[in-house]
């Protein structure tokens, strides 16, 4: 609440108090959020329910600012993938990805700026690396 997004009372009661927030070197500076999840049912459905508001609550964050991707009417849409044998929603502005989500097991959440990032946490997240 203190930085004004407008995930929504469902997620955030379902987001746990540990969490990693960083910036990933992937030749941009790109963000990164890991969460653990207290409800996986609660945090997927809020999840949805931000997802009209994610990237503007998270565009000061962002490598790449808004005007730098486009100079037409930006178009945002939500488009399901497989990234690492992970359901991943991806959004993409004018068809480039501009962040990405999934729930790599019930009791995490992990969003990215960029494919490269993304796969990078996963990787490290991975029960094989423990």
């Amino acid at each position: 609440n203190l930085i004004s997004w407008r995930m929504g009372g469902r997620l955030s009661r379902s987001l746990a108090s540990k969490y990693s927030v960083g910036f990933h070197n992937a030749g941009d500076n790109n963000i990164f959020a890991v969460f653990t999840v207290s409800s996986y049912e609660e945090a997927f459905a809020g999840m949805l329910e931000w997802e009209k508001f994610v990237y503007a609550d998270l565009s000061a964050l962002l490598s790449k600012p808004a005007d730098s991707l486009s100079t037409s009417t930006p178009t945002f849409t939500f488009k399901d993938r497989i990234i690492e044998n992970k359901d991943t929603r991806v959004l993409l502005r004018n068809d480039q990805t501009v962040l990405m989500y999934s729930f790599p097991d019930r009791y995490t959440l992990v969003i990215a700026e960029d494919e490269t990032t993304f796969r990078q946490i996963l990787g490290r997240l991975s029960p094989e690396r423990i």
